[in-house]
């Protein structure tokens, strides 16, 4: 009888100690603001706070930044102000562009293509005397400020490739 109440009592510590399912859980999700538009002044902020060299307002949706390391690009904020419907945009477009010689054209326009079909997260456009660069953002279902952080991330990464790609494609 001792040992089966020295085990039980034992078993009964071991299982205050161990996390239960619902401690587990909670300890893997946290709880953030979710927003389902952001408004400008909301993207203004957040755009603000994320440690780029320089954010500027360029239009009433439209925002200019520069990274620390000078990489330059801007964030346009789509669907705004539907009538009648929630306040705020229910879209974000990252882009950026570069200017393209005419000669280059031909061998950008393949590497384009080829980017395009390995890296989905995003388009890059060859127009008439530039390449153009982008990634959308929809709000649907909602989003958190740190979800828009790490698109805006995985941006900056694709641009990183994409600029590999047109230095290897040009030769320069």
């Amino acid at each position: 009888m001792r040992l089966f109440l020295t085990t039980a009592i034992s078993l009964g510590l071991a299982a205050v100690a161990l996390p239960g399912p619902a401690a587990a859980q909670s300890a893997r999700i946290e709880r953030a603001q979710v927003y389902r538009s952001i408004l400008t002044s909301e993207m203004f902020t957040l755009l603000n706070t994320s440690d780029y060299a320089s954010v500027r307002k360029a239009g009433e949706t439209v925002f200019d930044i520069e990274t620390r390391e000078g990489f330059r690009f801007s964030v346009e904020m789509a669907a705004c102000d539907t009538e009648g419907g929630t306040p705020g945009c229910f879209g974000i477009l990252f882009f950026t562009s570069w200017g393209l010689q005419p000669n280059d054209r031909p061998k950008v326009a393949a590497a384009i293509e080829k980017f395009n079909d390995e890296y989905r997260i995003g388009k890059a456009l060859v127009l008439n005397d530039h390449v153009r660069a982008e990634r959308y953002v929809t709000t649907d279902g909602g989003v958190t400020q740190d979800h828009i952080r790490e698109e805006a991330m995985t941006f900056l990464l694709m641009m990183d490739r994409l600029g590999e790609t047109l230095h290897d494609a040009v030769g320069r």
